[in-house]
């Protein structure tokens, strides 16, 4: 990823998310969701929201 500040955002969902699943820690969900909601508002932003509802909600490529 060229952008360093978002590289920096999904190191940190990964993080929370790695815990989350391996340690059975459940611990700053809020922080969870905000980075998740940041990473749907980027994708949307990077392409057309059409092809971005159909890959979410549809599968489709």
């Amino acid at each position: 990823m060229k952008d360093g500040s978002l590289k920096e955002r999904l190191i940190v969902l990964g993080e929370l998310s790695y815990e989350e699943y391996y340690g059975g820690i459940n611990r700053n969900t809020l922080e969870k969701k905000q980075e998740i909601i940041f990473f749907e508002n980027y994708i949307k932003s990077k392409e057309k929201r059409i092809s971005y509802f159909m890959k979410k909600y549809f599968g489709f490529n």
